[in-house]
């Protein structure tokens, strides 16, 4: 929330900030992408989790989610 206030504050200075708006929205936007790949990760394990337990239901899954994991590496 700060860096949309920064964002603001630096716009209403006018167009000798532009520079720094431009390096603001990038940071910003890098740690973006880097939060969706963090979320990307999280999902696939969950869906390698629901389908570990999906297979122990129809017991065609015997090993542990670790050892599950390891045909995905």
């Amino acid at each position: 929330m700060s860096e949309i206030q920064d964002y603001v504050e630096l716009r209403t200075i006018g167009d000798s900030t532009i520079e720094d708006r431009k390096d603001l929205l990038q940071q910003v936007k890098k740690r973006s992408l880097s939060e969706i790949e963090e979320r990307k990760a999280h999902l696939q394990i969950l869906s390698h989790k629901i389908n570990w337990y999906d297979g122990k239901l129809d017991h065609q899954v015997d090993e542990s989610f670790q050892e599950y994991l390891k045909r995905f590496e």
